[in-house]
């Protein structure tokens, strides 16, 4: 399983959330579960999605509003499909460059 798709100028992630952490933060990319990212919000009222989006427009550089769940919005498995804006194409470039290493 691999933790993008690259589609029509939108990338879908694959992503998993611990969640109650200290802080949002970043944490790794896992062979598996794909980007594995913490957050401080509380899985209840939708409280944990919002974060999450709101973490990864501002990491990845795009509009909130451009964001859709694919699946996961009850889960801590979840797919998003944001837009492929030039921060996000550079960090792929450069993970793409570190892997074949």
């Amino acid at each position: 399983m691999t933790w993008f798709k690259i589609k029509n100028l939108q990338v879908e992630l694959s992503i998993f959330v611990k969640l109650n952490a200290k802080r949002t933060v970043f944490v790794e990319i896992h062979k598996e579960h794909g980007i594995l990212i913490a957050l401080h919000a509380k899985p209840k009222d939708g409280e944990a999605n919002r974060e999450l989006i709101n973490f990864l427009s501002e990491w990845l550089d795009f509009p909130k509003s451009s964001a859709v769940f694919i699946s996961g919005e009850h889960s801590r498995h979840k797919r998003v499909l944001v837009p492929l804006s030039n921060k996000l194409k550079a960090l792929l470039e450069t993970l793409e460059i570190n892997l074949l290493r």
